[in-house]
């Protein structure tokens, strides 16, 4: 009778942990905080799509305002101060954390911020479990000590680029093995962002709450009330537009009052401050974009995916944007919507005329082929798929 060998891989200890039906792992999902923002929302989306697939996701945090979110799901978070860049409380918190690995039988760590994933990659060292980053920004590369401390997010066994500006950004700043990398561009949720799911007193009830007029166009900047998101930009291109059938829309979380006054003044210098609307956050955007006659992303930093840009195009709204980073991903330009140069107010202004004299048939055609080309392109589905293939592969024995 022949003996046979026992072959042990650095993973093979962890596979009893997965569900031996479905064999999905168990993912220990790490952010700072879980308050409103596309990394959270990304973070919870995901979690419970494990938790569909039968899995049983963990999330861990410092807490905020989604946690509820993820006990309606019946989904575990477990709190610690994850937003701390304090490099004591990192330490402890990579004691924590390799104790959670162990409680909950953890397969896959994943980490999508630099504090935590000091804490997550020496816990996931110490429990020998396989550690995967997701980049969802480009950090700031100024003095070595920086570039160190960004480097965590490149420690991954697999290291998750949202675009391919990001994947391009990984692989030339910090000189990572285009194999190491894999793209998965984020993802919109259809059963939110359908326009079929909108109806007429959606629309009307948040023409009421906004007090908005139904004579005029609507031009949408949605996001924050930050300098580089391009405010400064998209008003001066309105200042040079002949007509005056349109209101401009800021939507987004205020924390810098002074900004906000800055932009107030320059909006009555240009002598159209009572067409300016700075509403701060709204809760139901899929109604916004349905609503807005044209949403524009003047961003002059180049956005690492965007998903304001695929959240519009979803609604089927006509989407003008900056020509740079991931934004030459998401729009086809002259198909789904238009580019523009950069801070270019003057090519801003033209396109948003030209888009302000499209015909119905001329809109509905553009909006038809952004809701198309989202649906191909940026689903969630698709993103949760590619997600869950990332781990089986960091988990499958190499032949």
């Amino acid at each position: 009778m022949k003996a046979f060998q026992v072959v042990f891989h650095p993973c093979s200890h962890y596979s009893g942990f997965m569900d031996k039906r479905k064999k999905v792992p168990r993912v220990l999902q790490i952010v700072p905080a879980l308050d409103m923002g596309g990394v959270e929302r990304g973070t919870l989306d995901l979690a419970i799509f494990l938790k569909k697939k039968g899995a049983s996701p963990v999330v861990a945090s410092c807490g905020g305002r989604l946690v509820s979110v993820l006990r309606k799901n019946e989904i575990i978070h477990e709190y610690l101060p994850l937003d701390s860049k304090n490099p004591f409380t990192i330490w402890i918190n990579s004691i924590k954390l390799a104790n959670l690995i162990r409680k909950h039988s953890i397969n896959v760590v994943h980490v999508r911020s630099r504090a935590p994933a000091w804490s997550a990659y020496i816990a996931a060292k110490k429990t020998h479990t396989p550690l995967v980053t997701t980049f969802h920004g480009i950090y700031s590369m100024q003095g070595k000590l920086k570039k160190l401390y960004n480097s965590v997010m490149t420690k991954g066994r697999k290291v998750i680029a949202v675009s391919k500006f990001i994947a391009h950004h990984i692989e030339h700043e910090y000189g990572l093995n285009p194999k190491k990398i894999s793209t998965i561009h984020r993802g919109v949720d259809f059963t939110i962002f359908d326009p079929e799911r909108v109806t007429e007193l959606r629309i009307e009830a948040l023409m009421n709450q906004l007090q908005l007029p139904d004579d005029k166009f609507i031009i949408l900047l949605p996001g924050r009330l930050t300098r580089w998101k391009g405010h400064a930009v998209l008003l001066e291109a309105l200042s040079r537009l002949q007509r005056k059938d349109w209101i401009c829309l800021f939507v987004g979380a205020e924390k810098n009052k002074a900004y906000v006054k800055e932009l107030e003044d320059q909006a009555a210098q240009y002598g159209f401050r009572d067409r300016l609307h700075i509403v701060g956050e709204c809760k139901d955007m899929p109604a916004l974009y349905k609503l807005a006659s044209l949403v524009v992303c003047p961003s002059t930093r180049p956005e690492p995916f965007g998903r304001v840009v695929a959240e519009a195009s979803a609604m089927g709204s006509i989407v003008i944007a900056s020509d740079h980073g991931a934004f030459r991903e998401t729009i086809l330009d002259g198909k789904t919507g238009w580019l523009f140069p950069t801070e270019d107010s003057r090519s801003l202004a033209v396109r948003i005329e030209n888009a302000l004299n499209l015909s119905n048939d001329e809109r509905r055609s553009i909006g038809n082929a952004g809701i198309e080309n989202v649906r191909h392109q940026f689903d969630n589905e698709t993103m949760f798929k590619k997600t869950l293939k990332v781990y089986h592969d960091i988990l499958t024995p190499a032949p």
